[in-house]
């Protein structure tokens, strides 16, 4: 019920005045509208959204969220602080984290954060006191207040330029990462380390996207495997006289099988490409190419399969045949297979090999099926 009252209320803002006032809610507190005030603290959560928005003075025991073009906030915050919005002032105490992005943030002399920052901003002007634990991004940042010590921790700044003025009192460590030093003045009281990381935000990022993309391949490559193992095991299982056929003769004509399968692999793409611009193909490009990856996926299987039969008639002078046979071939083969195309310039040897002599295979087996029901 309360959750409907709060969705009514909310829509009685959107539509009404331009100036909204926002009351005690049962539970939260939701005010929208142009100019939004709230006055007198909350026992609940706190939402405001309009072009200005102003929470004053008073104890708020739970969040408070913050979104619109002018924001000003002097509240006695016991649990985290989110603001998003374009100019941005802050006054007031912060018992716990502030996170707040905008295109210029003020920490007014009167501001207090004791907990962790979160800052993002073109222009940051820091007068107020804040600890140093917590992250600041912006183009500039101006340091006029104090940064209290925090044990273990570090206020990280990022940003084109820092200016340490003469009112300025660090007596925590700052991390400063920027291709210049700050600009300290002479008479500011720095007690704590300044330490300048000549790493920009962009180098960091990068380093950070290599480090995804890395995982990414490597995520891709395991589930390649996976599935080209599963293949494997289902085609041998399942399938055993016809794997046993392909097999017979991709052994006697090896070359001929793989120049077939090259031919498969490229012109059933072309193929497919031309059926849908004459439309009328339509329904059978459309089955080509919802068939292709299936049987890329088999001929592969099948080449693997072929090179560990080779591996296997060679250590034990016998051809495989059973289901157990063929697995231990296949076992075999595909660590080699795999290796191979991790190779510098050779990986696509690797590929190819297997996929053209199965996919070959795969197409003379399919042949005879056809040849077979004529007949």
């Amino acid at each position: 019920m309360n959750s409907i009252k709060q969705f009514l209320f909310t829509i009685m803002l959107l539509l009404v005045a331009p100036a909204a006032y926002a009351g005690m809610l049962p539970d939260d507190i939701v005010a929208t509208g142009d100019d939004v005030v709230v006055v007198g603290g909350s026992e609940g959560r706190v939402f405001g959204a309009g072009w200005k928005v102003k929470i004053e003075d008073g104890n708020y025991e739970r969040e408070i969220i913050a979104i619109g073009a002018d924001i000003h906030l002097e509240p006695h915050a016991k649990k985290p602080v989110y603001i998003f919005g374009q100019k941005i002032v802050l006054s007031g105490h912060y018992a716990s984290d502030v996170a707040a992005v905008g295109q210029e943030i003020i920490l007014m002399p009167d501001a207090k954060i004791d907990g962790k920052l979160w800052l993002s901003g073109q222009k940051v002007w820091l007068q107020g006191s804040v600890v140093a634990n917590g992250k600041i991004l912006a183009n500039r940042v101006l340091l006029e207040g104090n940064v209290l010590s925090k044990k273990g921790k570090v206020l990280d700044v990022q940003a084109k330029e820092l200016d340490i003025s003469e009112t300025a009192k660090i007596n925590g460590d700052i991390l400063y990462r920027a291709q210049e030093a700050p600009r300290v003045d002479g008479r500011a009281k720095v007690l704590g380390n300044i330490t300048l990381e000549t790493a920009s935000f962009e180098d960091e990022l990068r380093e950070k996207l290599e480090k995804i993309a890395f995982l990414g391949k490597l995520g891709s490559k395991l589930m390649l495997l996976v599935w080209l193992l599963l293949a494997g095991f289902a085609i041998t299982l399942f399938m055993t006289p016809k794997v046993v056929a392909s097999m017979k003769r991709v052994h006697e004509n090896p070359l001929r099988m793989m120049g077939v399968g090259f031919g498969f692999l490229v012109i059933i793409p072309i193929a497919a490409v031309f059926l849908l611009l004459t439309v009328i193909g339509m329904p059978v490009a459309i089955s080509m190419m919802a068939s292709y990856p299936l049987a890329i996926i088999m001929g592969f299987s099948i080449g693997t399969l072929w090179l560990g039969t080779l591996i296997y008639k060679l250590i034990f002078r016998k051809k495989p045949y059973r289901r157990h046979q063929l697995l231990g071939c296949y076992l075999m083969a595909m660590p080699l297979v795999v290796g191979l195309t991790q190779v510098p310039y050779m990986g696509i040897i690797g590929w190819l090999l297997p996929l053209t002599a199965g996919l070959g295979a795969l197409s003379w087996l399919k042949w005879q099926q056809m040849q077979a029901g004529k007949e």
